[in-house]
This record gives C-alpha cells, sequence and structure tokens, in this order.
C-alpha cells in the first residue's frame, strides 16, 4: 500500500541532501592558478616569470592521444637521450625539456601541485625519469645538494616498471636527491592519470616539514619530520617544470624516440584531499 512520506521526514531527508551537497562542492577551494592548452598561442603568459628554460623545441600542443580531450602538451625524447646536461656533453640533442615558473604568484610556505600525465602504451620507463614538481630559491638539483639557505625541489618521479615516488633536494641529502615514497604507487600506460603532490615547509630551526601526495586521488606518500630550510625568506617560488629519462649516466637512457603528454596544471593553497 502506498504512504505519502511523512512530512518531518521529507523535511529530514531534503536537508540530509542538502548537506551533502553542500559539503561536497565545498571540499575543495577553487586554485590558485590553472592552466591547459585549451588556447595554445599564448598558454606561457599564464605562468608568469620563466627561467632556466631548455628543451623548447621538444614541447608541442597536440591532439589528445586518448581521444577524450582537446589540445594538450606533448614533450618529445629523442632515442638515446638522459639527463639534458650529459647528453649535450656527448654531442646528443637534449631529451625532454624543463623550466622554472613563477606562476604570477607570491612566494609561500605551503603549496599543493596538481595535473594529469599520459604515458603512451608502448611507453618504456627503463630506470627512472622526472616529471613536475615544486621549487624554491635556486631550485636545487642535477647533484647541486642545497645548503638550507640555497634553495630546494621537489619533482614526481618515475622509476623502471613505473613505480613512482617523489623525488627532493634537501638539506640531509646526501650526493644525489633523497627519495620519498619510492615505489608507493605506480603508473599506468594508455590512459590519463592524475598526480598531485602537497608541500609544507619546516620551521627554520626545526624538522616540521612534510610532503603529502596522491595517484589519482588515492593517497600514496605521508612522508613527515623533513627539513627544506633553515631560513624563513627560503620559501615555495612556484612550479618547476622538469622532464627527461635518467639518472646520471647513458644506462637510463630511453631506448627508441618517445613521448610524454601533460594537461591540467592546478596550484592551490589549500589541503589536499582527505
Amino acid at each position: 500500500m502506498n504512504r505519502a512520506l511523512h512530512p518531518l521526514a521529507f523535511a529530514f531527508a531534503f536537508a540530509f541532501l542538502l548537506s551533502w551537497t553542500s559539503a561536497a562542492l565545498a571540499a575543495e577551494p577553487a586554485p590558485l592558478w590553472k592552466s591547459d592548452w585549451s588556447s595554445p598561442n599564448d598558454w606561457r603568459a599564464d605562468w608568469g616569470l620563466i627561467t632556466r628554460s631548455w628543451g623548447e623545441k621538444n614541447m608541442a600542443i597536440v591532439n589528445d592521444p586518448a581521444g577524450v580531450r582537446g589540445k594538450v602538451l606533448r614533450v618529445f625524447y629523442p632515442k638515446g637521450t638522459w639527463s639534458p646536461g650529459v647528453t649535450e656533453e656527448a654531442g646528443l640533442p637534449p631529451g625532454g625539456a624543463g623550466f622554472c615558473a613563477t606562476l604570477n604568484l607570491p612566494p609561500r610556505d605551503h603549496a599543493r601541485l596538481r595535473y594529469d600525465v599520459y604515458f603512451p602504451e608502448d611507453f618504456d620507463f627503463v630506470k627512472a625519469g622526472k616529471l613536475p614538481g615544486l621549487f624554491g630559491g635556486a631550485g636545487n638539483t642535477g647533484g647541486h645538494l642545497p645548503n638550507g639557505r640555497d634553495g630546494f625541489s621537489a619533482r614526481v618521479v618515475w622509476r623502471e616498471k613505473g613505480g613512482g615516488e617523489i623525488y627532493a633536494y634537501l638539506p640531509e641529502s646526501v650526493k644525489w636527491g633523497t627519495d620519498l615514497g619510492r615505489g608507493n604507487w605506480q603508473f599506468a600506460r594508455g590512459r590519463w592519470q592524475t598526480v598531485e603532490f602537497e608541500i609544507q615547509l619546516n620551521t627554520p630551526g626545526r624538522e616540521n616539514g612534510w610532503v603529502k601526495a596522491w595517484h589519482d586521488g588515492t593517497l600514496v606518500l605521508d612522508q613527515r619530520n623533513l627539513r627544506f630550510r633553515d631560513i624563513a625568506d627560503l620559501k615555495i617560488d612556484g612550479l618547476m617544470f622538469s622532464t627527461f629519462f635518467g639518472g646520471a649516466d647513458d644506462s637510463y637512457a630511453t631506448p627508441k624516440a618517445t613521448y610524454v603528454y601533460f594537461d591540467r596544471f592546478e596550484f592551490f593553497d589549500s589541503p589536499g584531499p582527505r
């Protein structure tokens, strides 16, 4: 027998639905900055001051290889290339691309970066490769170890067979960068996936900085007790777009010419997914 819904029950159900919807809509504040390649002719203007640029000829705006989006960024890695400085010394063209960008935003102590990445079905991860991240000061990389006052960097890295990690240059790093969460997630081939990580810088004189990372919305890293800096003036200055195979020697080199695709970069000052 059909019965009419009691008015109080209806009111309760409506209030619950309204509160749930409001919470969902308020779950994540809008990003401070975002960029894609839907307007490919002027995308660089969105990124603010760009420095330390290399490999520009390897970047191209193309149609989405998966056929589900519009224009995306494609980065090219010629056969036999690895770390750009080393390959140039060997007389090879640089593979990948890189630059540092302020995003037209002031420096800060906390930031979260999110973007989408696509590896082709036949992509060979070899031993390792770099993906974009965040930087402060000099954005130390390439064996230039930070001293707590000059800079730092934290980039996403792929490892053999697609294992993921955050690779950070910190004052405690020895010879090269520090592996954070190595193998905690697995990059897929042949589909778009979302990479996200969040940094809180330490209070100078304390080791209370941290890094969190998510892969396709799942928390895969929560690393505490980190030291990024010894002075308060050293802050997160922006985005380090950095991608290449390597690695310090040719055992990291790509065995064939290949591509990686990028889309939907977003920069937040709010906390990441719960």
